[in-house]
């Protein structure tokens, strides 16, 4: 599976994930890059800071939400549906 995932999509899984486990502040992106397999100058090309890497995320949850909204989906539990109808009030 990994191997399909272009260099730009496993920088932002990886990201996501170490974001998740250690928080924004004490992931680096040399620890991405050494996560993902790749220089640090080569995950600068992609992303060429973490606030770059955090608004692609950001966009991608957006465009997850929104598309869920567009087709009606009802998959999410109260809590998580209550959120994002505050998200999308706040935009």
């Amino acid at each position: 599976m990994h191997n399909r995932l272009t260099t730009r999509e496993r920088i932002v899984e990886v990201s996501l994930g170490l974001f998740n486990e250690k928080g924004y502040a004490a992931t680096s992106l040399a620890d991405i890059a050494r996560e993902v397999g790749i220089a640090k100058g080569n995950l600068t090309y992609h992303f060429a800071n973490k606030r770059d890497l955090v608004d692609e995320l950001r966009r991608r949850a957006r465009a997850q939400a929104s598309d869920r909204r567009n087709r009606g989906a009802s998959d999410l539990a109260f809590v998580d549906a209550y959120v994002e109808t505050i998200w999308f009030g706040l935009s």
